[in-house]
């Protein structure tokens, strides 16, 4: 009986140490792994595959969300898209951005289960690719913690005459000290914050 009990005590504090091992963040937001019925009807509807759609997970307090987009000046980040924000209280959700030159103008979509709906974003002059001009943007391509207030980089995008480019990790958002070292001629990012504030 002894040992008996002893195992039972031992196979539960095992599961107990795996279960604490597993556990996931509670909150987060990482790129979606599609379904191939997604992906068929993406191409059926000739969508680019390679927008970026990121799930998010939260709690109940959360109440608002807001996606930003910057243009790197003077080595500080210059907001030209969002800053409002809106209302959204869900738990779960879905968000994809489409863009080809960021400072061209953005289309943002979020669907979860009280909110289904896009906003979109054009320059009155834009930038298009330069002649002579690269173009690299990196994405958010693995899970990240989300806290609430602190800004989340989506997307870092670099155009540049310059025939070397270096990659940055979109978390370089928060360096922007980084890209003047370079002399990028421009340098854009797309952010989200969820907040636990209601919208004023």
């Amino acid at each position: 009986m002894r040992k008996f009990c002893f195992f039972v005590m031992v196979l539960s504090l095992s599961l107990l140490i795996s279960a604490c091992g597993d556990t996931a963040p509670a909150m987060y937001i990482e790129p979606a792994q599609l379904t191939q019925a997604e992906e068929d009807i993406a191409a059926l509807l000739g969508a680019d595959t390679s927008t970026p759609i990121y799930d998010f997970n939260l709690d109940s307090s959360v109440q608002s969300m807001t996606i930003n987009a910057y243009a790197l000046e003077d080595g500080q980040w210059d907001l030209f898209y969002g800053g409002g924000g809106r209302a959204f209280t869900d738990t779960k959700g879905r968000l994809a951005l489409e863009y080809d030159t960021i400072g061209d103008g953005i289309r943002e979509a979020v669907q979860s289960e009280h909110v289904s709906g896009s906003t979109s974003f054009k320059s009155s002059e834009p930038l298009g690719l330069p002649t002579g001009f690269h173009r690299a943007t990196t994405k958010l391509d693995q899970r990240q913690d989300i806290v609430y207030g602190q800004e989340i980089p989506l997307a870092i995008q670099i155009l540049t005459s310059k025939n070397e480019v270096r990659s940055f990790d979109p978390s370089y958002f928060h360096h922007p000290e980084e890209y003047e070292k370079y002399g990028y001629e421009h340098v854009f990012a797309i952010t989200v914050t969820f907040r636990q504030e209601p919208l004023s």
